[in-house]
């Protein structure tokens, strides 16, 4: 008897949902991707084609960060931008690792 009066209710009055919380202004990822941009742009003329590939994708993958957390958007674009970023992030280490390589091994 008690579950037929609980559904019943639950008919009757769904349960209230919970409201999402928001987000932070996320100040640190925005000082970190500032930072990235301008130590791109400053050192433009010193970098190497590997290191500006390097930090072209830095800064992609904090902006797509960045955008995936604030923006409203729809869970297929989340997806899409969500799988953009950590590949970004795996391209980048991988860059990482062939600059590593080419520093200190050859």
């Amino acid at each position: 008897m008690a579950k037929l009066t609980r559904k019943l209710k639950q008919k009757i009055a769904p349960a209230k949902k919970e409201p999402v919380k928001k987000q932070g202004k996320d100040y640190f990822l925005l000082f970190v991707l500032f930072l990235t941009f301008v130590v791109m742009v400053i050192g433009w003329p010193q970098l190497d084609t590997l290191n500006r590939i390097l930090y072209a994708l830095l800064t992609a993958s904090l902006s797509l960060t960045y955008a995936n957390r604030h923006f409203e958007m729809s869970d297929r674009v989340h997806t899409i931008i969500e799988r953009l970023g950590i590949g970004t992030i795996a391209f980048s280490i991988l860059i990482f690792v062939v600059i590593c390589y080419n520093q200190f091994v050859k």
